[in-house]
């Protein structure tokens, strides 16, 4: 996506097929207003996540919206933030980049990460994540017992949580 500030409004549910494109932020703010609505994904989540957060992305989900699985498991998280953002097209070993705020009435639910790879709602590597409000993280954890609900991967990642409730 191009530089700048979007917000997205849903209007319906979203239903996310397996191996289907991801929704990757890299540049400029994206709100995204989920208005009641939910994010499916339909067959388990591949490819680090359909919503992915990297370089100098920031993204806000706003509720009340609810992101889940509906087989329950796939072999990434809910949502990836971070990662090898610029070593992957240019060679660099910058590690890590964007942002992801949660605000009040988010859902992160029902999702078990099979992979060998931390978080079944959220991974985090070298990225923010910040938790506000009323949110939710309910029945997210990882096969491999690696983060639970949400993983850091290095030193660098940053999870802040101000509010909201993890369990399950």
């Amino acid at each position: 996506n191009p530089a700048g500030s979007y917000t997205l409004t849903l209007t319906q549910d979203i239903e996310v097929p397996d191996n289907s494109r991801k929704l990757s932020f890299v540049d400029g703010d994206i709100t995204i207003k989920g208005n009641g609505h939910q994010i499916i994904y339909q067959d388990g989540v591949t490819d680090k996540g359909v919503l992915t957060v990297r370089g100098y992305g920031s993204l806000t989900l706003d509720g009340p919206l609810t992101i889940t699985s509906e087989a329950g498991e796939g072999e990434y998280p809910l949502i990836f933030v971070g990662g090898l953002n610029e070593a992957e097209s240019t060679g660099s070993d910058k590690v890590g980049g964007g942002s992801l705020t949660i605000n009040s009435k988010v859902e992160l639910v029902n999702h078990k990460n099979t992979a060998e790879y931390p978080g079944g709602a959220i991974a985090v590597q070298g990225g923010q994540v910040y938790m506000w409000g009323d949110s939710l993280i309910e029945n997210c954890t990882s096969e491999y017992g690696l983060g639970g609900a949400v993983g850091l991967i290095c030193d660098q990642s940053l999870f802040e949580m101000m509010a909201g409730t993890i369990r399950g």
